[in-house]
């Protein structure tokens, strides 16, 4: 805590462009009493100091986060042109966090401000990280922070909670991120998101450009329907790594049941090898079956190939039908030969390594051995001539008839 003269100081820090003054944190007071800290500034400042603190920040190249608060109290005074010219002109600040800490008056002063701000960096269009609490979002309110999101092109993680976001409101905002190749982190927690918002955010998982590693969606009101589209859009998603839905009014069977035939759709081999290797991580609530646990644990290999091996290994591996290789070369004029079994074998020979790295050797080691051999028995059955040259006393009635 420092001293009442800690606004008069943050504002001679900010000017000076003090290196260890990486932070600004604007407050309003809480409940009348001022608020004092590192970095601090206070809403009860006159217009003139947020005029100089808007001028300075414009210079300034070492803060690189501000943190804007509410609480009861005094409002803002971010209607002051000066302080959101600095904000524009500034290239140094990289984290906007945005909070009210109020469910009373100050709501609707924070969501004032917070338009200010926002479109402030709809101009400034530096923002790797957007943190948005408490905010109850009014009509026009989702367009506002989806105009500033589609403008933000290098976001890396976006928290938008507790603000009330309805399905009819996340749309723009999704729309605003897709071709976002930098995020990596969406939290939409503690909103009202139901089934219809989660086929929005399905397409964008969909999207081959989409590189979100981690989505969490706790506390909303997601049903059955809702994780069914959730999971559609992990088909083909190769990189979200973490999806949270604790605490929605979800069937944890069904989400299960669903989950693991993305995970690993066993029907073919060709299906198990498209399946989704990525996802590690599933929060929920209830308890998870055990194949969904196992999966998750296997896709947390960063060797997708040999997550591949391991599932088709494990879960489709008796019987191998090599039928569809024996035409490998027949495109064309070509015919029926062995082109396919040196990649066959070689397949199980990789294999076989891979089970032994991964402690799995005591369970399918012979497995693979039996397989092997099943397989080459297949291409010596369906091709005998290739493995069984004829006998001379065969070439010569072929060439007495002839």
């Amino acid at each position: 805590m420092l001293s009442p003269f800690s606004i008069t100081e943050t504002l001679r820090r900010v000017e000076e462009n003090d290196s260890a003054l990486t932070q600004i944190r604007i407050r309003s007071s809480i409940r009348g009493v001022l608020v004092f800290g590192d970095g601090v500034f206070t809403s009860s400042a006159g217009s003139n100091d947020f005029s100089q603190l808007g001028a300075s920040i414009g210079q300034n190249t070492c803060i690189v986060k501000l943190d804007v608060t509410v609480y009861d109290g005094l409002a803002l005074k971010y209607d002051n042109i000066e302080f959101l010219n600095g904000l524009k002109q500034n290239a140094s600040i990289r984290e906007l966090s945005l909070n009210c800490e109020s469910l009373t008056q100050s709501v609707y002063l924070g969501r004032s401000a917070a338009h200010g701000i926002l479109e402030a960096y709809q101009v400034n269009n530096n923002l790797t990280c957007l943190v948005m609490a408490r905010y109850r979002l009014e009509i026009g309110d989702d367009q506002i922070i989806a105009a500033t999101l589609r403008c933000n092109t290098n976001l890396t993680c976006i928290h938008i909670v507790m603000c009330g976001i309805s399905n009819e409101q996340l749309v723009p905002i999704i729309d605003a991120i897709r071709g976002h190749t930098s995020l990596e982190y969406l939290s939409l927690d503690f909103n009202q998101i139901g089934d219809s918002g989660c086929a929005s955010i399905a397409t964008l998982l969909q999207e081959p450009n989409c590189n979100l590693h981690t989505l969490t969606l706790r506390f909303n009101d997601i049903g059955s329907r809702g994780v069914r589209d959730l999971t559609n859009g992990l088909v083909s998603n190769k990189h979200l790594r973490n999806i949270n839905l604790h605490d929605n009014p979800l069937d944890t069977y069904d989400w299960n049941r669903i989950l693991m035939s993305v995970l690993c759709e066993y029907s073919s081999l060709n299906n198990i090898y498209y399946s989704n290797h990525s996802l590690e991580r599933v929060g929920m609530s209830g308890t998870q079956l055990h194949y969904l646990r196992s999966l998750l644990e296997m896709n947390r290999s960063e060797n997708k190939c040999h997550v591949a091996i391991m599932k088709i290994v494990k879960y489709h591996f008796y019987q191998i039908d090599m039928e569809p290789l024996f035409d490998w070369n027949m495109e064309g004029e070509g015919e029926r030969d062995l082109k396919a079994l040196p990649y066959v074998i070689a397949w199980f020979d990789r294999a076989a390594k891979v089970v032994v790295g991964y402690g799995m050797q005591r369970d399918y080691g012979m497995q693979l051995d039996r397989e092997k051999l099943s397989s080459i028995y297949q291409f010596a059955r369906a091709l005998p001539l290739f493995f069984v040259p004829p006998s001379k006393r065969a070439v010569g009635k072929m060439c007495t008839l002839q």
